[in-house]
């Protein structure tokens, strides 16, 4: 029997997942009014609500807040229900208008990741050349290139297209089925104090400084040997206090080995955990680990859930002790997310994600994003200086550990600015930032000191470490 002779197995059709982000704004939609809940179900998908929760603070913000504002007005009399109502519906039509010009799902020609399973019932671990030709083959038909096919489940690839190519592959034989991959972000906050900065000399910021690090500096141990990948809008490897650190990528949004940041977020984490001790600006928390990055967010700090997925798995597949993942998204974590993340746990690495900052929209304490509610990854909240839980910062049962997160000094991506008022600039070369994502790498830094203080340290043991050794907030 040839290779594909094993293509026996049925066609599943499975329910379309639904994000809880989603079902929660639905459900306020419908106490609202009954006809803008119909007009959301058949206007605006599980997938285009994450995609313009994700573009609309950055595109539009004031249409944002106005989002946001009419979503948590609880009317009470009759005339202020109708106003809201009012509002809403002028909300939704924009909405609309906002999603169609931006390049939602729904336009044609417009191309986005897409993660494609073969119809086949066994999973098929290890790169097997049969299975790697069937997809190439399949993408050659609708003009296509494979960006990732997942180590855990060769089945399972992702590439880049548009509904077209979608729906084309959908009616192969060869395709048990093909999902939109949800949108994710980077999870930078809003502001605090100006630090304070000595040009001309070795800076060591609150964030490094409350870790207590010196204790593991003072007696050699700085990160030597141990390799972090960081999964983010890139690296400016150029950067004074980069350059040395930083030791190969992969860019999941070119399709090629050069993850150079156009952004600045992921050059601000990787300063975090990495940046050397060399006289100049700031240290990070492992000044001598081996920094490596794989780009899977585009310069707007956005990207795909599936190609974050594949960014875990290139770091497992690489050797990597750790990943930091400042970003996510409000998803449950399922699909090739959550295989990568169980993959990269049970080959041993130690995976750290931001928890979210959604601090202030939280109901009962439940809004913590993917990935950092998987099992596998370490869920990371914010505190400030003082030790107080950050107002933006999510929280949750998930959450394991907390960390600085509010005026946090870093590398800086020159020409770029999160924040758009050139207040945040320190010095010509760092900047300082607020939010769940500068609390992650100090963790991610933290796990690379204590995996080179004891090498032989199993995962589980350096989580269970970070766990004992923090404080009770």
């Amino acid at each position: 029997m040839g290779f594909y002779g094993f293509l026996g197995a049925k066609l599943v059709i499975e329910k379309k997942r639904e994000s809880k982000g989603y079902r929660k704004f639905l459900k306020a939609l419908r106490a609202l009014d009954e006809g803008l809940y119909k007009f959301a179900v058949e206007n605006l998908s599980s997938e285009a609500y994450e995609w313009l929760v994700a573009q609309l603070p950055i595109a539009r913000p004031e249409l944002h807040k106005r989002f946001q504002a009419c979503l948590s007005a609880k009317p009470k009399r009759a005339s202020h229900k109708k106003e809201v109502v009012e509002e809403a519906w002028k909300i939704a039509k924009e909405l609309q208008a906002t999603y169609s010009c931006l390049g939602g799902f729904h336009e044609k020609g417009v191309p986005r990741t897409a993660t494609i399973h073969l119809n086949f019932e066994k999973r098929y671990v290890g790169f097997i050349p049969e299975l790697l030709q069937l997809q190439d083959r399949l993408l050659r038909d609708v003009e296509g290139r494979r960006k990732w096919t997942f180590s855990f489940d060769n089945r399972v690839f992702t590439a880049n297209l548009t509904d077209e190519q979608i729906e084309y592959l959908r009616r192969s034989k060869f395709v048990r089925k093909v999902e939109i991959s949800p949108m994710v972000r980077a999870l930078y906050g809003e502001y605090a104090p100006y630090p304070e900065f000595k040009p001309g000399e070795e800076n060591v910021d609150w964030g490094v400084s409350k870790l207590n690090v010196s204790y593991a500096w003072n007696k050699g141990i700085k990160g030597k040997g141990v390799k972090v990948c960081v999964c983010d809008t890139g690296i400016d490897y150029t950067h004074v206090d980069l350059q040395d650190a930083y030791k190969g990528g992969w860019n999941f949004v070119s399709g090629n080995d050069d993850p150079m940041d156009d952004h600045m977020h992921g050059t601000h984490c990787s300063g975090i955990i990495g940046a050397r001790d060399n006289g100049i600006g700031y240290t990070g928390v492992a000044p001598e680990c081996e920094l490596y990055h794989c780009k899977v967010l585009n310069s707007k700090g956005q990207g795909y859930a599936d190609d974050i997925a594949a960014g875990i798995d290139w770091a497992r597949l690489n050797g990597m002790h750790i990943i930091s993942l400042s970003l996510g998204g409000d998803m449950a974590c399922s699909g090739p997310m959550k295989d990568a993340c169980d993959a990269a746990w049970a080959a041993g690495l130690v995976v750290v994600a931001a928890a979210g900052n959604s601090g202030e929209d939280c109901e009962d304490n439940d809004c913590v994003l993917c990935p950092a509610n998987c099992e596998s990854v370490i869920a990371v909240a914010s505190v400030n200086l003082y030790g107080c839980i950050s107002r933006f910062s999510s929280r949750g049962p998930e959450v394991e550990v907390a960390a600085p997160g509010e005026g946090v000094t870093s590398c800086w991506l020159k020409g770029h600015d999160l924040y758009g008022d050139g207040k945040h600039i320190v010095g010509e070369a760092w900047y300082w930032a607020n939010g769940t994502s500068m609390a992650c790498p100090h963790v991610a830094g933290a796990a690379a000191l204590i995996k080179c203080w004891y090498p032989d340290a199993t995962n589980y043991e350096i989580r269970q470490w970070l766990r004992e050794k923090a404080f009770d907030i």
